[in-house]
């Protein structure tokens, strides 16, 4: 299959995904309305009433997600293709807390968790690599074992109770012993975002300061990152790519470059299956360090039963996960065209090379 047919075919599928994601919520927020008894409108007025709409945006809202009081199987059809339909052009409706449509709310918080993801996956992948490299320059192995231990260590222990830890370490006992700390809270210092607007720097400010709230949170994630990537590189490209196991391989007419091509994608492929956990573990370190992204806006959304705000960040999140399966899976297809060109080429190559050296031999 060429290359722009199977990136049009996966577009497809990540499509189809999406649609899929927002039919599913919109039954997983009408489950108390099925299984209880509760009316739709709940999704305007909210179950207690502490944060309820103004009439104007209330109106707005029953009118454009179609709710009725006791809806029948028509109503429900329509209430469906209404909340498909909306939620596929990014209208998730008017958040309770905030009076302000939820797409706005998350197109100020996409950046910061963009931001926070990127950077962590990034630093994960070079300390990962870097220690498998290390590794492989150390004879004595005694790095191979602290490595393991560590990355064991990290796997095993609760992202909660560490980013806790990592808290408290960075935001009070620095200052303690050193002068120097952390913000412990927040993406950006109420003085910082004063200062920038009477300065001409004032952009400069921010991003470093933003960079300065950065390092805690990241720093979580890029431990849980690279104890994931380090394992898996070790199993895939280290272990496949000893001295011995490529004088095998050589003798069976398989060339070092291809052997490293079909370990990256198996690497790719666990990498692929573990992001969505990864994901779930962005929720949490944004909630422990409160950094103002889209899983610190769900899971307040959640206590607040905040229903807009909660569909608004299922989708977005999806959404994150849906993406990066689709550039996981581009790049696996290049790893394997890869794979398949270097296979039939470099076997006939390597077998040719052995055949003449037998014949060179028998010859002496």
């Amino acid at each position: 299959m060429a290359m722009w047919k199977y990136i049009v075919s996966k577009c497809l599928r990540s499509l189809s995904f999406y649609i899929g994601v927002i039919f599913f919520t919109f039954f997983l927020l009408n489950i108390p309305v099925l299984f209880y008894g509760l009316s739709p409108m709940c999704f305007v007025y909210g179950l207690d009433l502490k944060h309820p709409l103004g009439m104007e945006l209330m109106h707005q809202d029953i009118a454009k997600w179609g709710y009725v009081q006791h809806p029948d199987v028509a109503e429900w059809i329509n209430m469906c293709f209404r909340h498909m339909m909306n939620c596929l052009s990014g209208d998730f409706g008017h958040s309770y807390l905030t009076q302000r449509l939820v797409s706005n709310d998350l197109a100020e918080r996409i950046a910061n968790t963009s931001l926070l993801v990127g950077m962590s996956l990034f630093t994960s992948l070079l300390i990962g690599s870097a220690l498998v490299a290390r590794e492989e320059d150390n004879e004595s192995g005694k790095t191979s074992k602290i490595s393991q231990i560590s990355s064991q260590i990290t796997r095993s222990t609760p992202i909660y109770w560490l980013g806790m830890v990592v808290l408290f370490a960075g935001a009070y006992a620095l200052p303690e012993q050193f002068g120097i700390g952390f913000p412990e809270f927040g993406t950006i210092s109420y003085e910082v975002w004063n200062a920038s607007l009477t300065t001409n720097s004032g952009g400069i400010m921010i991003f470093i300061d933003v960079l300065f709230h950065l390092v805690l949170p990241m720093s979580i994630l890029t431990l849980s990152g690279t104890s994931i990537i380090y394992s898996t590189l070790k199993t895939n490209l280290s272990e496949k790519l000893t001295i011995e196991r490529a004088t095998i391989d050589y003798v069976k007419g398989i060339s070092s470059e291809y052997n490293f091509y079909l370990s990256l994608k198996s690497s790719l492929q666990v990498i692929k299956e573990w992001f969505p956990v990864f994901i779930s573990t962005v929720v949490l370190v944004e909630v422990v360090f409160t950094w103002r992204g889209v899983g610190n806006y769900l899971f307040h959304s959640i206590l607040l039963m905040d229903y807009p705000a909660i569909r608004g960040c299922i989708i977005t999140l999806s959404l994150f996960v849906i993406l990066a399966n689709l550039i996981f899976d581009i790049a696996f297809n290049l790893l394997m065209n890869r794979e398949k060109i270097l296979n039939p080429l470099e076997r006939c190559e390597l077998r040719a090379t052995n055949y003449e050296r037998f014949f060179v031999e028998k010859c002496r």
